[in-house]
């Protein structure tokens, strides 16, 4: 999942990941019929070519513009140079890619708008309360600018790229380049905050060398840039300037990972990061209208953060995924004295054989659907898929009942239920499978589906009589399924299993 990765708009929960050989998907959730919608490709990624490598530069970051359609961007890990010279960095693969549905508020059909640049990588959206659209990226590989493109016009068109982060060959170091990484999130009023980290881009070793903490916030209204004191700063932002203008924190040699931000009612900011020592410790820091306080770590099993929400400005909950004697948990934590202390509440998920993610708080959320989280097997290495996860106030909202690989089947019953009988089922891969269904019934229309783990339709037939053979060697073997009867307005859904 990319940031931002979901939006509630008019009654429903929008949701964009990374699929089956890095396609992008969407998914979408109806608060008002309590009912799921998906999932359907929306796109084609050219990372997915070099598979089973899995490149998660590209994911999907999702927007729902003011007049109601979905819009991805997603597929780009620097371009390649088939797309012509990249003037504001390097070339590396992919190719970033705008999608939109076809139809408002519609997740079923998708085009591509190529109005921006092929190059990007960790393509991020903003959406301003006017409806203008940020399209935050690196524009190329490590070697590359952090740029965004505007849109006025619900991204129908984007302006030229403008630089904010300046990529440069070290002048005492010519094997090294100051490169960047970065995350941007709407602030308070009409501004956009972002905070980064330092990149040391080796040409030789080239390692995963990440420093220090940074943060700096854009006004919209004419697009100077400030930092936390608000001094107007001169843009693009080079090292040496960033280590005197925007500097949250240094760690000297030690690496860092940029986490969250978010700005209080005041406007003033708080700033979390990961310093990757002998373990990784999760630190919050916030600007008290002077200076920036002595970063403190919420507690030792602390890892991550996706969120920080505020109360007051003395008051803040945020969401952590840590890990305490083998066990990874997602809870969260308040704290009611500006960040000087910090008090688990309530954990969410937890387990000692599964990895957690989580994406950053859904834009303009419901109550009951506020962040995206996924959960990933670590007892089969074989497995690729993840557990996804829409959590709210009021739980989870669960697609189906019986979990599954990267998926969740349940058996859903209808007035017709005990009419219908489906055999075998487990079913071999190389036998027939049977739908029977009682005579007086054949007066409806019934039709029968097979869907995928990936929501793709793979066998669909009308039944016309009430003994019928569907034929399964089409089907790969060692799989599970959806299977779908419709008569009329009602479906039987049942989880079919081809050994």
């Amino acid at each position: 999942m990319q940031h931002p990765s979901s939006e509630y708009y008019n009654g429903v929960t929008y949701i964009a990941y990374q699929g089956h050989h890095e396609d992008a998907y969407v998914c979408a959730y109806n608060h008002n019929e309590e009912k799921w919608y998906g999932p359907y490709r929306a796109g084609v990624s050219l990372l997915g070519d070099e598979f089973p490598e899995i490149d998660n530069h590209g994911r999907p970051t999702l927007v729902v513009s003011n007049d109601g359609y979905i819009h991805l961007f997603y597929g780009g890990h620097g371009g390649i140079k088939e797309f012509g010279e990249n003037t504001f960095g390097n070339t590396h693969k992919g190719k970033q890619i705008h999608v939109v549905s076809k139809y408002p508020e519609d997740i079923t059909e998708w085009e591509e708008l190529p109005n921006v640049s092929p190059f990007g990588t960790y393509n991020q959206t903003v959406k301003m309360d006017n409806g203008d659209i940020y399209l935050f990226y690196r524009h190329g590989g490590h070697k590359s600018h952090w740029t965004y493109q505007k849109s006025t016009d619900n991204g129908r068109t984007f302006s030229d790229e403008v630089i904010i982060l300046w990529h440069k060959i070290r002048q005492d170091a010519p094997n090294i380049h100051d490169a960047w990484y970065a995350w941007f999130d709407k602030g308070f009023g009409n501004t956009i905050i972002a905070t980064y980290n330092y990149h040391l881009c080796a040409e030789v070793n080239h390692g995963a060398y990440r420093y220090n903490c940074y943060y700096m916030m854009m006004n919209c209204s004419d697009g100077t840039w400030e930092n936390a004191a608000g001094h107007t700063l001169s843009i693009p932002i080079t090292k040496e300037y960033a280590d005197q203008n925007t500097l949250v924190y240094n760690s000297s040699t030690t690496n860092t990972r940029r986490e969250v931000c978010n700005v209080d009612a005041n406007g003033n900011p708080s700033v979390t990061f990961r310093l990757d020592s002998s373990e990784y410790e999760l630190y919050f820091t916030r600007w008290n209208g002077t200076n920036w306080e002595t970063p403190v770590r919420p507690d030792r099993s602390a890892k991550n953060s996706a969120g920080l929400m505020f109360k007051s400005p003395s008051e803040i909950d945020m969401l952590i995924y840590g890990k305490d004697n083998g066990i990874g948990n997602i809870s969260w934590w308040h704290t009611d004295n500006t960040g000087l202390s910090w008090t688990k509440v309530q954990t969410l998920l937890s387990s000692g054989t599964a990895k957690h993610g989580m994406s950053t708080r859904t834009r303009n959320a419901h109550p009951d659907g506020q962040f995206v989280f996924y959960e990933k097997d670590l007892t089969d290495p074989e497995n690729l898929y993840c557990k996804m996860y829409l959590w709210g106030k009021s739980g989870f909202l669960t697609r189906y009942s019986e979990t599954t690989v990267g998926f969740q089947v349940e058996t859903v019953k209808s007035e017709f239920d005990d009419k219908i009988k489906i055999y075998p089922n487990p079913v071999k891969s190389n036998k027939q499978l049977f739908v029977t269904i009682d005579a007086p019934f054949m007066g409806n229309e019934i039709n029968l589906s097979v869907i995928n783990l990936l929501g793709q339709k793979l066998i669909e037939e009308k039944i016309q009589s009430n003994n019928s053979v569907l034929n399964v060697k089409v089907l790969p073997s060692a799989s599970v399924y959806i299977l779908c009867v419709t008569i009329g307005n009602e479906t039987i859904i049942e989880k079919l299993t081809i050994e």
